[in-house]
């Protein structure tokens, strides 16, 4: 049928042509792109899978940051460490030359001890400056960390490099309370002194003078006791006088040389304080005065609790909690994937614990307990220890960077890699295949345009009926 008003022939055309330029269009868009999935209409399905995948090395990226700097942060400390025990190995040098008192005489040592306080200084330095962006790595704010719960037993908790992972509770029992050394006075002072007395208090000669009463007598010691630096109080006690230590603790004591008779009715007499005894999580553990320490080969070995003068003796539960793992290292691209650890305090007074007590390295240094002249023995086991502690957190920080850090490093480029072929798969488009499609739509699009170009010419075949 020969029609004008309805040329199905150039619409069927059209829509042919259309279809093929549409065709042609996204061969255009993914040879260009390389992309076989440019949007969602491409590939719904392909589109989700091919976002996960993206995301996941996206997020394995970063991680491969993450784990970098988490290396860098622990190769940082490591490095100030490795100087520490260098230092510590001159230390040890030192106090075996000083120990060999056959041949060294006193100015020797006391030229050792020099040099051990200054190593000692510099070992501090490099533990309370060491940081990595900022954060401190060894004053032990690194590590595991104490918190007292016990506000009426426990003033303060300076937890060890050792604890269990996470979060626990922690008790204690008090067996014993610390004391001060007071000297109690016997000789009645409800009437004025007699005459000018002198008195002598750990080492200090006190004039007493004629006609001093209770009152004045106090007066005078505390003002003597305060001029020349002694940590003493004298207190009236009823019409008596004693005189107590501010400090809690063996090694602090109160002596009296008296011949007078003013304060005591011996010539002479001493008092010593006594150091708290207990336990830390049911294990055995060191007192110094108020310092209870946990001892070396313990679950929470090196962990230091100080207890309130008032504290009462007994079984005390969750008295303090500690947390470990203050360092965490996101090194994954999940939220499960990472790793927690803490460095310790590597300060003085923390190192070589388990040998010199409380104080730690502080104890070899001079007018220290195990200082070379008076203990050098003992001062080499104090080294010993620090040296210890020192190569076991050395240790931990070289099994995490090598076991843990390194290792995931080459986990991850592996993982990338795999997912990244995945992703290439789903996503990417086949150039040599999406180039054959092109040309096919090309040919359809020509051959769509120059059959539309005919059947737009067949209607003048009428004007031939026409005429």
């Amino acid at each position: 049928m020969a029609s004008v008003l309805n040329n199905v022939n150039a619409l069927n055309a059209f829509r042919h042509l259309s279809q093929a330029d549409q065709m042609f269009g996204k061969s255009l868009q993914k040879l260009s792109s390389g992309l076989r999935i440019n949007n969602a209409f491409d590939d719904p399905a392909g589109l989700v899978l091919s976002e996960k995948l993206r995301a996941q090395v996206k997020g394995l990226n970063q991680a491969t940051l993450n784990t970098q700097d988490a290396l860098s942060m622990i190769q940082t400390a490591e490095g100030a460490l490795n100087e520490q025990a260098s230092l510590l190995n001159q230390i040890r040098a030192l106090a075996l030359h000083s120990a060999n008192t056959g041949v060294v005489d006193a100015d020797t040592i006391a030229a050792d001890q020099s040099q051990v306080d200054e190593a000692i200084a510099s070992i501090n330095r490099i533990a309370t400056q060491t940081e990595f962006a900022g954060k401190k790595l060894l004053d032990g704010s690194a590590g595991n960390k104490g918190i007292v719960v016990l506000n009426n037993v426990l003033s303060s908790v300076v937890v060890g490099n050792t604890a269990p992972s996470g979060t626990t509770d922690v008790d204690i029992a008090l067996t014993t309370q610390a004391t001060r050394a007071t000297l109690a006075g016997d000789v009645d002072r409800s009437s004025d002194v007699s005459g000018d007395h002198v008195v002598n208090v750990n080492g200090v000669n006190i004039t007493i003078t004629d006609g001093s009463d209770q009152s004045t007598v106090v007066n005078t010691l505390n003002s003597a006791f305060g001029s020349n630096d002694l940590d003493l109080i004298a207190v009236a006690n009823g019409n008596n006088i004693d005189i107590r230590h501010n400090q809690y603790g063996s090694d602090y004591s109160v002596s009296l040389v008296d011949g007078d008779n003013i304060l005591n009715a011996a010539d002479t007499d001493s008092a010593d304080g006594t150091d708290v005894v207990g336990t830390i999580n049911g294990e055995a553990a060191t007192g110094k005065g108020l310092v209870l320490t946990a001892d070396s080969g313990t679950e929470y070995a090196g962990t230091k609790i100080t207890f309130l003068s008032s504290a009462s003796t007994g079984a005390h539960s969750s008295a303090f909690q500690v947390v470990q793992g203050q360092l965490r290292f996101q090194i994954g691209g999940n939220a499960s994937d990472y790793v927690s650890t803490s460095i310790g305090d590597l300060r003085a007074i923390q190192l070589g614990t388990s040998a010199g007590g409380a104080t730690g390295l502080n104890s070899i240094k001079t007018g220290g307990t195990y200082a070379l002249a008076t203990n050098p023995s003992q001062a080499l086991a104090v080294i010993d220890a620090a040296i210890n502690d020192v190569s076991n957190s050395r240790a931990r920080l070289g099994s995490l960077g090598s076991y843990v850090m390194e290792t995931q490093l080459n986990s991850i480029s592996i993982t990338v890699e795999n997912i990244q072929a995945s992703e290439s798969r789903i996503r990417d488009v086949d150039m040599a295949s999406e180039t054959t499609n092109m040309t096919k739509n090309q040919i359809l699009l020509q051959a769509a345009t120059a059959m539309l170009a005919q059947a737009n010419s067949a209607p003048q075949s009428v004007l031939r009926l026409l005429q």
